[in-house]
């Protein structure tokens, strides 16, 4: 046990070449088995975002920077697989200074770690070098802003005034972009409504074929806006009215025109509710009293409706009556005797019209003169309570409508019992045969 002891003893105290060729060989082993058991590897990873930085260098002088082609970079890693292998896009950070950016805007590209660590033990070989950028002006422009109401409020409802906060805005942006824009909206469906509609809505830019734009790369100067809109109930009324008075002597009232017989009114629900049928216009707003020629009343309606409650088209508020007035004219005319006729003729009697020419003068348009014929004319004498002998008695003329008898006329009829007419006729015989003789 000595013997051992006093050998080791020497061996540590003595042979110190031997201990250090001892070590080295041990790390060159270890070396070896970790370089077995962890090799190197190389690995390509995609997909790395591209930050554009400095852009301040540029927006002050009012340009805008877009990317050209894809905006991610590519990049191989080389390093120890148990390190590598754990590396993905999420490990890196790609930045492209537009501070740098060539005459012909291209835009260098850097990879690097986000964590330092890896830095000595893994190396980048960078596949994206640089990248493409467009440049513009950026401008600023005013717009008006729309409200565009869509769909269709509840049935028997209809949309009354409406109205927008903002009714132009300023935006900002490249100029391709803003030279794309032909409307801008406030869109607001109002289907099936029954109520007033308020609330803020967004802005929505528009070209001019209808596709909405994105808005990710301009500034506006609001978003949204203030919208209001009224619903309003739905109805019909009757319209009536009456003429007041009848137009100077001579004249008269040869038609009258109304602008409708109806119109539609709308208000808030709780207004409608009293509403009547039908709205009943004064006479006295149609007087026609001593009037000589044709003139045209007009009347708001909305004056005779409910507080709240107004014609729906602002073309029909106003109600309108064209009076047609015409002058009469006289004109005399002669009967045909052969068309009189007597009535109520005392029993036993028989009538003869003594007057030569029987003339009447008749009140009528002139158009109505014109197709007029006074012969056709049945004219009548009334013999109630008449005796026998020679009288004159009133005419009475059958007249069509919108003809009149200026003033009344007479004729003289012998009335004479029907023996006395035999007689008379046998005399008249007698006499006749004695000249004959």
């Amino acid at each position: 046990m000595k013997k051992f002891l006093k050998t080791m003893k020497r061996i540590l105290t003595e042979d110190l070449l031997f201990k250090i060729g001892s070590l080295l060989f041990a790390f060159l082993v270890w070396l070896a088995i970790v370089n077995i058991n962890d090799p190197e590897m190389t690995k390509t990873i995609s997909g790395i975002p591209i930050q554009l930085t400095d852009e301040e260098a540029l927006t002050k002088q009012n340009m805008e920077i877009t990317l050209i082609g894809n905006s991610v970079a590519q990049i191989t890693v080389t390093g120890k697989r148990s390190r590598v292998t754990k590396l993905t896009k999420n490990d890196f950070v790609a930045r492209a200074p537009l501070s740098e950016m060539s005459q012909v805007n291209a835009v260098p590209v850097y990879v690097e770690f986000k964590n330092s660590i890896y830095q000595n033990y893994v190396s980048i070989d960078q596949r994206t070098k640089t990248i493409s950028v467009s440049v513009e002006n950026r401008i600023t422009k005013q717009y008006a802003v729309e409200l565009n109401i869509e769909g269709e409020p509840f049935e028997g409802c209809e949309v009354g005034e409406h109205s927008i906060g903002r009714k132009e805005i300023s935006i900002t942006g490249p100029t391709s972009v803003l030279n794309l824009i032909n409307k801008v909206y406030v869109n607001v469906d109002v289907s099936d409504a029954t109520k007033d509609i308020e609330g803020k809505y967004d802005i929505k830019l528009y070209q001019a074929d209808g596709k909405e734009i994105d808005t990710s790369r301009v500034v506006l100067s609001a978003k949204r806006t203030k919208v209001k809109i009224e619903i309003l109930t739905k109805k019909k009324i009757l319209v009536n009215y009456k003429l007041k008075g009848e137009p100077e002597e001579g004249y008269m009232i040869t038609d009258t025109e109304r602008s409708s017989s109806e119109v539609e009114v709308w208000g808030k629900e709780e207004d409608m509710k009293n509403l009547p049928d039908s709205i009943n216009i004064p006479d006295s707003k149609f007087n026609v009293g001593g009037m000589i020629k044709t003139a045209t009343f007009t009347v708001d309606l909305n004056q005779y409706l409910p507080k709240g409650v107004t014609v729906c088209d602002p073309e029909k508020r106003n109600f309108a009556v064209k009076v047609v007035i015409e002058q009469l004219i006289t004109k005399r005319y002669e009967l045909n005797k052969e068309n009189i006729k007597y009535n109520n003729i005392p029993e036993g009697c028989l009538p003869a019209l003594l007057s030569g020419k029987v003339k009447i003068d008749i009140v009528a348009l002139e158009e109505s003169h014109n197709q007029f014929d006074a012969s056709k004319l049945t004219f009548y004498v009334d013999l109630s309570g008449a005796k026998a002998g020679v009288n004159d008695y009133k005419i009475n003329v059958v007249l069509p409508d919108g003809f009149t008898q200026a003033e009344d006329v007479k004729v003289r009829v012998k009335l004479v019992k029907a023996e006395e007419e035999t007689e008379s006729e046998k005399e008249s015989e007698t006499e006749s045969e004695s000249e004959s003789n």
